[in-house]
């Protein structure tokens, strides 16, 4: 059963891998060649793949673990508590940084700032998201899964990258705050 197990995790490191090799050449050589993106576009959708691939990495390297007999590493702890909570924060700061594309505004000053206003509202709900689910996880995970799939069906018009990048991301870092709330009690020891 164990090397059934192995094998298939193997399986799925290298499709991460290739996943995550397929859509960087995507961008890097099919938008930016095009000039439909430019480099700072890419630079971000690269950062936000990576992480993306990092926490669902993270996900299998715990549950792997997890079927053991030792039970999660020191190190995987570690990981598994700190990643969600920084990239969270990460992200919530990346889409706030989105919202500073309103400028220069066409409309006028008072109109731009509006505009910048409810551009900023989406980065710093995740961001209230993040300091809630600091504490409670099972709240985050309710809050960043529901961000993804809510996105997905009220948000039309992108391509398939955007989707992934802000939908699919929010919902593996709420997946890493549901194993946060399952293995809470390996991830905060109690204090005595």
């Amino acid at each position: 059963m164990r090397k059934e197990i192995t094998r298939f995790s193997w399986l799925l490191w290298w499709s991460l891998l290739a996943l995550l090799a397929v859509c960087w050449g995507r961008v890097l050589y099919g938008e930016v060649a095009k000039m439909e993106m430019g480099w700072g576009e890419a630079g971000l959708l690269l950062v936000l793949s990576a992480l993306l691939f990092f926490c669902l990495g993270l996900v299998l390297l715990a549950m792997q673990q997890k079927s053991q007999p030792g039970g999660l590493s020191a190190g995987t702890r570690l990981a598994l508590y700190w990643t969600p909570r920084l990239a969270t924060l990460l992200f919530s700061g990346l889409m706030c940084m989105m919202a500073l594309d309103v400028f220069p505004g066409q409309g006028g000053w008072w109109n731009t700032l509006v505009i910048f206003a409810f551009s900023l509202l989406p980065g710093l709900g995740l961001l209230v998201g993040c300091l809630l689910a600091w504490r409670y996880e099972w709240l985050g995970a309710l809050i960043f899964m529901g961000w993804g799939v809510l996105y997905v069906l009220f948000v039309r018009g992108f391509g398939v990258m955007v989707y992934v990048e802000v939908a699919v991301l929010p919902f593996s870092l709420g997946i890493l705050y549901l194993l946060n709330w399952f293995y809470r009690a390996e991830l905060r020891p109690v204090q005595g």
